[in-house]
């Protein structure tokens, strides 16, 4: 186990998510996500609120992420796939039952902003908690399986 994962928390992984939606790395968005689904002891409700957010657009950034991550693995739970499963999973077997995950209550604090932020050079967005705050970016990559 590589050093820095034994000292990860899903503060910092959501800190790496937020820094790849504005770098708007579609891979690192990917590959981060996978890596926070693998990590079965990090509730997505337990994110803890960031400390250091310098300006409402980065907190509303932060906050859609983090439901975005939410909704993501929702998604994921309805497919059947479980976050302790293995990297082969049998399609042909029930899945066992599990509870949704829920956004994190900080959440709820962070509001619309008063002008569009475009993250990305798309024309259509999907309904998705950015575009609930204003913002809009593609979310497909946090899609990936």
């Amino acid at each position: 186990m590589p050093l820095w994962r034994s000292r990860d928390t899903p503060l910092r992984a959501l800190y790496r998510i937020y820094e790849a939606v504005c770098a708007r790395d579609g891979n690192l968005i990917a590959s981060e996500t996978q890596y926070f689904w693998r990590q079965t002891g990090w509730p997505t409700a337990g994110i803890p609120e960031p400390p250091a957010c310098e300006n409402e657009e980065q907190y509303a950034v932060m906050a859609a992420t983090a439901e975005t991550l939410v909704d993501c693995f929702n998604w994921r739970l309805q497919l059947g796939l479980r976050r302790n499963d293995g990297p082969f999973t049998n399609v042909y077997k029930e899945p066992p039952p599990t509870s949704p995950e829920a956004y994190p209550s900080w959440t709820l604090t962070a509001g619309k902003l008063p002008e569009k932020l475009i993250l990305g050079t798309r024309t259509t967005y999907i309904e998705s908690p950015f575009h609930r705050r204003n913002i809009y970016i593609a979310t497909g990559d946090f899609y990936s399986v």
